[in-house]
């Protein structure tokens, strides 16, 4: 999906040389670009997604960052997760303990 944005410009003042008279006269240009907002500051963080939404968001950034499965975070920044820290990574916390073997990823030792 493509950003287009458009400029305008209007009303000018100009005086009829006919009739001597003011008139009010709107004039318009339009201006449009085509930007990959994925690729504009800030950007995405390097563990996560973007997605051009097409209109402003809240942040008026027309795009949303999600971080990559394993990592949290507001997608601008990321941050591995470290699962053995939550609920012993779904380890028995008695007989079993839990190694962190990457971004939300546990092995049982």
């Amino acid at each position: 999906m493509d950003l287009y944005i458009a400029i305008l410009l209007s009303n000018i003042t100009q005086t009829s040389h006919l009739t001597n008279r003011n008139l009010s006269i709107t004039r318009v240009l339009i201006i449009l670009l085509e930007i990959d907002t994925c690729t504009v500051h800030p950007t995405c963080h390097q563990y996560a997604s973007c997605n051009m939404t097409g209109t402003a968001t809240l942040d008026g950034l027309w795009k949303t960052c999600t971080c990559f499965e394993g990592y949290r975070g507001d997608g601008f920044y990321c941050e591995p997760i470290d699962a053995c820290l939550d609920n012993n990574g779904g380890c028995d916390d008695v007989t079993a303990f839990c190694v962190n073997t990457g971004p939300g990823k546990v092995m049982v030792d």
